[in-house]
């Protein structure tokens, strides 16, 4: 069901959580799946695993209206209105050819190689893989992504619509790169993967490191009264959304009166929650790497990378 979650246990792990910080869904988001713009959301923290997470949990409809046409030119022009800074450019950073591209897949071979990755695979699937641009540099025989938007894919790519049309094939690859942060439920994929990945198949995750420090004043009554405020004003929205994204680049943590907002990445993984969600999905870690500087489309975001084989 859609909204706020009634379970307050963690999404990933099952521990207890309590409130970090009250926050605002996206207004560009709110426009996209129908529902009131300043539609509130409370950023939770797990005591056990340290996953940060939304409480406002997007049902499958609500995906498919943010996901099926996702950077195309609807999703462009509702989201320039609400975040001017939102450009082409950094719409498209993540196009095959791009230098993001390449530098995502650099950094994704390097740990794969680590792993002991095979010279050449089978069968590799990238679920979330856009168009099927962020593959290895390795011999593959087939590339499959499995990814709810209608993007074409390239033309060595097929795109399959679920994991379980594998459940014959022997998977040697699996890609969850840049997909977990903005899923509801990340367990479920990792359970499929599970399934039909090979006894001897590497499960590869990459999660960005964009969680910011917060205050106890973002988690007060007084804040969560300014937010509900500044979010029903566009131009008062506007103007905090992007002081608050400046400061977070320089300091890494929120002002006092910046503006917590859920966007598209509903779930804020480190190392340890990532760790925890693979563990008990039934995978080992082989191979990883911290990358805190990276940055994507010019702003410093972070990303960690592990490789894994099932347990």
């Amino acid at each position: 069901m859609t909204g706020p979650s009634a379970d307050l246990s963690c999404v990933a792990c099952g521990g207890t959580t309590e409130v970090a910080g009250h926050g605002v869904i996206a207004p560009f988001i709110a426009s996209l799946i129908h529902i009131p713009v300043g539609q509130p959301s409370e950023l939770r923290r797990c005591l056990e695993c340290d996953l940060g997470y939304f409480d406002y949990r997007y049902d499958e409809s609500e995906m498919s209206l943010l996901y099926g046409g996702y950077r195309g030119p609807e999703y462009s022009s509702v989201r320039h209105h609400w975040e001017p800074w939102y450009s082409a450019k950094v719409n498209d950073a993540n196009a095959a050819g791009n230098e993001a591209v390449r530098d995502r897949l650099e950094f994704m071979t390097g740990i794969l190689r680590r792993a002991g990755v095979p010279d050449e695979l089978d069968y590799a699937v990238d679920f979330g893989g856009d168009e099927g641009q962020f593959f290895p540099d390795i011999p593959i025989k087939h590339k499959l992504v499995c990814d709810m938007s209608d993007r074409a894919v390239a033309p060595d790519v097929e795109r399959i619509a679920e994991l379980s049309v594998l459940a014959d094939k022997t998977v040697d690859l699996v890609i969850v790169a840049h997909v977990l942060e903005h899923l509801s439920d990340p367990r479920a994929p990792l359970a499929e993967i599970r399934e039909i990945i090979g006894d001897e198949g590497i499960l590869y995750v990459e999660v960005p490191l964009d969680r910011a420090r917060l205050r106890a004043f973002h988690a007060s009554d007084r804040y969560r009264s300014y937010l509900h405020w500044v979010s029903a004003r566009r131009i008062p929205f506007i103007l905090m959304d992007f002081l608050t994204g400046i400061w977070r680049q320089f300091e890494r943590r929120l002002p006092p009166f910046g503006v917590i907002k859920q966007s598209e990445h509903i779930n804020y993984f480190d190392a340890a929650s990532v760790r925890s969600l693979l563990r008990a999905s039934g995978f080992r870690i082989i191979a990883e790497r911290h990358d805190p500087g990276a940055k994507a489309g010019g702003l410093r975001i972070g990303r960690y990378g592990v490789a894994a084989r099932p347990d």
